[in-house]
């Protein structure tokens, strides 16, 4: 459930899509070959977080505490002792921001969210830099615009594109500014996505649009595509194929509110002779009521993981303990031990073969009436070097 859905309101080009594109199997099973651990629990409960491996450290970054307010706290966990500690606070309290981590160790903190007696759900320009060390914080040049939901993609050559709101933007870490904003096609929040192999392009998906756009940072343009998603998504996620394919993983519906356990394979044409741009229906997750709000992240034999979100259903919000593992090499799905705990609106992120979850919403029902949502302290880990391809990351085998 993201924050606001149920509290605020949360303010077509043609559709290829392929039915010979086969929807694949019912995911198969790993569940007895894996267990996940619990870790200690965070110091502080939160739910919309976000977070980076920085080092040997995993750096956790604001929230929604119990209090119903935004998290100034920087909760880090030291992944060779599995501690916890709390690190320097943010200059700002926010969630649904962004961070990602830069070449020489810094995080970057973007945009997001805070509370405000005049407008509960303010959006932020600020950004703000943690030391490598984790020895200092300190504001960093603010975004263009307010962005709530904004994405961070770091690119190849260590700069970083901002996506959010009405806009795209480079930040350089070497002069710690943002370039001008390049104009998107459609304003996005709670959106997808995925730096293409070309270096300087990104492609954007979701945030309750069916269209799907390019942002073009050399030309310092978008560009939306003549292919679509069926329907508009928010609460989306996408990784990029190793043919150059972009794989958009559920969501949830804009015309309904309801989760999809449908995948997607966007592919942009080009080619000599070149080919159209086109979506195609990837495998089922086997998820009947659907899933939103998930985390992906990366193994290092370029399979991914799926944590935690929630599915969406007649009678209301259901928080999950889903874990997934993808294939992008033949687009299969395979089941992963669930959770302990459910991790909807939480974060994720990998350490090697070693995949982290913390934090999220908690079901709240007293007698009979859905109170409003808690925060989840839980942490867990789930060791995937039982499955590694031959004990090779770099091996193309199937497992």
């Amino acid at each position: 459930m993201r924050l606001g859905r149920g509290w605020q309101a949360i303010g077509a080009a043609c559709l290829l899509l392929a039915s010979a594109c086969a929807t694949g199997p019912a995911a198969t099973d790993l569940t007895e070959a894996l267990a996940w651990e619990r870790l200690d629990n965070l110091p502080m409960a939160v739910f919309n977080p976000a977070s980076s491996v920085s080092g040997r450290r995993w750096v956790v970054t604001g929230g929604v505490r119990s209090d119903v307010s935004a998290a100034r706290e920087v909760q880090v966990l030291d992944l060779d002792t599995r501690a916890w500690a709390l690190g320097e606070k943010l200059v700002q309290g926010r969630f649904n921001h962004a961070q990602v981590t830069l070449e020489d160790g810094r995080v970057l903190v973007v945009g997001g969210q805070v509370f405000d007696p005049e407008n509960p759900f303010r959006a932020l320009a600020s950004c703000e830099l943690i030391e490598a060390d984790g020895d200092g914080v300190s504001a960093a040049a603010p975004l263009p615009v307010a962005v709530a939901f904004p994405t961070l993609t770091a690119l190849a050559d260590g700069r970083v594109v901002a996506i959010g709101g009405g806009i795209a933007c480079v930040y350089d870490p070497e002069s710690g500014a943002w370039g001008e904003g390049i104009a998107l096609r459609e304003s996005r929040g709670a959106h997808a996505s995925v730096a293409l192999p070309s270096g300087d392009e990104v492609v954007v998906v979701g945030g309750n649009k069916r269209r799907i756009e390019v942002v073009d940072l050399g030309a310092g343009r978008s560009v939306a595509l003549s292919a679509s998603l069926p329907y508009a998504l928010d609460d989306t996620a996408a990784v990029l194929l190793p043919d150059g394919r972009v794989w958009v993983i559920a969501g949830q519906r804009a015309d309904s509110g309801r989760t999809i356990d449908e995948t997607f394979v966007l592919d942009l044409g080009g080619g000599d002779p070149p080919r159209p741009t086109r979506v195609t229906r990837g495998p089922r997750l086997g998820i009947a009521e659907g899933l939103a709000d998930h985390r992906v992240v990366g193994l290092p034999d370029g399979r991914w993981v799926v944590v935690g979100g929630e599915s969406d259903t007649a009678s209301g919000d259901v928080e999950r303990t889903t874990a997934l593992l993808l294939d992008p090499g033949d687009l299969s799905v395979r089941r992963l031990p669930a959770t302990a705990v459910a991790h909807d609106d939480a974060t994720a992120a990998a350490d090697g073969w070693a995949v982290y979850v913390t934090a999220g919403i908690a079901p709240s029902r007293a007698f009979g009436v859905r109170l409003p949502p808690m925060p989840v302290a839980a942490a867990e880990a789930l060791d995937l070097s039982p499955i590694s391809r031959d004990g090779d990351p770099g091996t193309a085998d199937a497992p």
